[in-house]
């Protein structure tokens, strides 16, 4: 309802330094003023205020808030769990299907077209799995084989730890996360650029949403949080301290805005932004154990909270816990108040989902399930205009009680959610376990609990659908004496087999188990586990794993099939052999990139040999900056071959550009 603000009255107690404003409405030609009654409408207003001092940040008035008058209830949900996922595969298989593509759409009608998807292909598989008696399974079965016939390469990464090499899939995020640590900025600040390409908006209303190269936490937090993922998944020592340098540059934010940049102006208060936030926090926290990052976790999952409806007018259920996108608008037209955009809320309700697994001190959960009812109320089902069933509008008008305009979504977001508070989730997340000064990381669908390290043993338990086969892995760690599943121990093999239970060494650091599930849980204990050397988290010129005795770990040939380990080193166990016979091109062998200023001298040394071959070899320095290459740098003069170990290197200064952290 909208009205004119007509007078303001300030506090009379001086010593409070706030002061509060009455709004006074009208209301059918009558005025009602607060504790006055009127013969045609009656409106009574009554205001509290609190003085909450001293007080640290803004979100203890939240926290109070919600101290005095409780976390609301969700409203009833329209349907069961189990008839929630239902709708959800029905969606996908038939609205958002498309016959012709062999794919599925996102969005209709959207503009990119329909296309192989493997997060709704998992999302199939997993209802298939659960609920093989539903008369959904024989199509969904269907309509994947033709999806996967017709796909242009690869299932996806979570595909992978149900049906693929799932080591080799997360040391391909590895390697992508070396890309976004050396894409990552200086100072660790991604900045807003407008959008020229975007075919929906013109390059003027673009640039009319902030200025050019201007910063904010929603457009640091859009650039970090793939860096803040590929780093939990994998313990990586230059992804860690690129995170760490990421959040350090987070710390100086307080106010939630501009992760919505591709129409929502960056001044406005934005609910994607602080979500994102939360996660990038979480992250850091887990890899870490550094207090600061859950009280920052904390801080941002609070101020999302006041972008939810916590009431609901009578005839209105879908009003409580709708999510309010942004406050303020798009393309400066067009309030988002009284209109909300739900996917938005349940990226938001994923991330305190997160956040509960170690946080208690607000019922996020409940509130993630207040989220998910509220889209759930708002899903298409038999019957609507469109036909869309099972898919829910991109905004929804709580005034009208229909959608803002037509833009319906496919329901993927609501399936995560579900799946979430369900505690089986068939998409893969890492579980970190800390001993010392060393991480071990468990990536694996489903739930991972009960995950403790001690005595050269790694035990924990995996929570997954009875009678499944998947994939854990286990990555930092360079070497296992034996796999037990429930006591019973599981063979090491290749793996190759579809379904074949075992456990595999894989190059990298990484541990691969194949496990069936007899029950719901499976108690798993790794045993003689060798953990991986930490690293130095402000690696500064240190070169990880520079004497190979973990393997290949920092290492990555261009070429695996002529690299080798062998025993003929010149100190420790062993050394690297590459191989360029019967090949016209050279092999390399390239190590992590290390951090570095520019200026500073760094001392590289190397112990080679080379016991056949006429050809040369080079211990070379690759300067990286922002935009790549630099320079090379090494001590190769073209004439030393020598048969014995002989020390190669030198003293070197970083050029100007070098990568500073």
């Amino acid at each position: 309802m909208f009205g004119k603000r007509l007078f303001r009255a300030k506090t009379g107690r001086a010593k409070l330094p706030l002061s509060r404003f009455y709004t006074v409405w009208r209301l059918g030609g009558s005025l009602a003023l607060p504790g006055f009654r009127v013969s045609k409408h009656a409106l009574s207003l009554s205001v509290s205020v609190a003085a909450l001092a001293p007080a640290a940040d803004v979100t203890e008035a939240v926290r109070y808030w919600f101290d005095i008058n409780g976390v609301p209830d969700s409203p009833k949900p329209p349907r069961t769990w189990e008839a929630a996922s239902a709708l959800v595969a029905r969606g996908l298989i038939e609205t958002g299907w498309d016959a012709e593509k062999k794919g599925w759409h996102n969005a209709l009608s959207d503009p990119w077209g329909a296309a192989y998807n493997g997060g709704i292909a998992l999302d199939l598989r997993y209802f298939a799995q659960a609920h093989p008696n539903d008369p959904l399974a024989p199509r969904i079965g269907a309509q994947l084989q033709e999806a996967f016939a017709a796909a242009p390469s690869g299932r996806g990464f979570d595909f992978a730890f149900h049906e693929g090499n799932a080591a080799e899939t997360v040391a391909n995020e590895a390697s992508a996360g070396l890309r976004d640590a050396l894409a990552m900025p200086q100072d660790g600040a991604y900045a807003f650029h407008p959008h020229t390409g975007n075919k929906m908006f013109s390059q003027a209303q673009s640039k009319s949403l902030g200025q050019d190269g201007e910063v904010v936490v929603g457009t640091c937090v859009m650039g970090l949080e793939p860096l803040a993922r590929r780093a939990l998944l994998t313990g990586d020592a230059l992804l860690v301290s690129s995170l760490e340098k990421g959040l350090a540059h987070l710390d100086q934010y307080v106010r939630p805005q501009g992760a919505e940049h591709w129409e929502v102006p960056l001044a406005c208060p934005n609910l994607r932004a602080l979500a994102l936030a939360t996660r990038c926090y979480l992250y850091g926290y887990q890899l870490t154990g550094k207090q600061h990052y859950l009280d920052k976790a904390r801080f941002w999952a609070i101020t999302g909270l006041p972008f939810l409806y916590t009431w609901n007018a009578a005839d209105r259920p879908v009003m409580r816990y709708a999510s309010i996108s942004v406050m303020g608008t798009s393309l400066h037209t067009g309030t988002w108040f009284g209109h909300p955009v739900q996917w938005v809320g349940l990226v938001y309700a994923d991330a305190i989902c997160e956040l509960a697994a170690i946080d208690d001190s607000f019922p996020w959960t409940k509130a993630a399930e207040g989220i998910l009812i509220s889209a759930m109320q708002q899903q298409k089902t038999a019957g609507a205009p469109c036909g869309h069933v099972g898919f829910y509008p991109d905004s929804y008008s709580t005034l009208l009680e229909d959608e803002t305009y037509h833009w319906c979504l496919a329901p993927t977001l609501l399936a995560e959610v579900l799946n979430a508070l369900k505690g089986v989730d068939p998409r893969a997340s890492a579980t970190v376990v800390r001993t010392g000064d060393r991480t071990v990381h468990l990536i694996a669908p489903g739930k991972i609990s009960d995950a403790s390290y001690e005595s050269n043993a790694l035990h924990f338990t995996s929570l997954y659908l009875v009678g499944a086969t998947h994939e854990v892995v286990v990555a930092r760690v360079i070497g296992a004496a034996d796999v037990l599943v429930d006591g019973a121990k599981l063979p090491p093999v290749d793996l190759k087999a579809d379904g074949e239970a075992g456990w595999k060494q894989a190059p990298g650091g990484f541990l691969r188990l194949r496990i069936r599930h007899a029950g719901p849980a499976v108690r798993i204990e790794i045993r003689g586990c060798v953990l991986m050397e930490p690293g130095a988290r402000k690696n500064l010129g240190g070169l990880a794993n520079g004497d190979f005795e973990e393997g290949l770990a920092q290492w990555t040939p261009d070429a695996p099939d002529c690299a080798r380990l062998v025993a003929d080193a010149h100190s420790g166990k062993q050394a690297l052999e590459l191989s360029a016979v019967g090949r016209t091109d050279e092999v390399q062998c390239p190590s992590r990139p290390v951090l570095v200023e520019a200026g500073r001298a760094y001392q590289l040394s190397a112990w080679v040999k080379q016991p056949e071959g006429a050809n040369g070899y080079k211990v070379t320095l690759d300067w990286l900056g922002e935009a790549g290459h630099i320079r090379y740098d090494n001590d190769w003069q073209g004439d030393n071959r020598p048969a014995e170990y002989t020390l190669h290197g030198g003293r070197f200064i970083a050029p100007e550009g070098a990568r500073r952290h």
